[in-house]
């Protein structure tokens, strides 16, 4: 097996839902409660960006994802980009 069978055949991850949920208009939207943004953002992407900086790697990507998370959250993880 390699790692993408083990991603896509992974019954943990299937337990992984979206981060969206079923809004009153019957339209879907961005559940901001979800764990991608309660522990995925703080506990893994921010340890990523941290892990990178103490290399010096530059994480440009991984910067926009904390970015955007932080302004649809209202949550202030980095400043000026630090």
């Amino acid at each position: 097996a390699n790692i993408k069978d083990s991603f896509k055949n992974s019954e943990q991850l299937a337990l992984i839902k979206t981060p969206t949920m079923k809004l009153e208009d019957g339209t879907f939207g961005l559940n901001t409660n979800c764990r991608f943004f309660t522990d995925d953002i703080p506990y893994g992407v921010l340890i990523a960006r941290w892990v990178g900086q103490e290399l010096g790697v530059k994480t440009p990507f991984i910067d926009e994802i904390i970015e955007w998370a932080q302004e649809i959250r209202g949550e202030g993880y980095l400043k000026d980009g630090k």
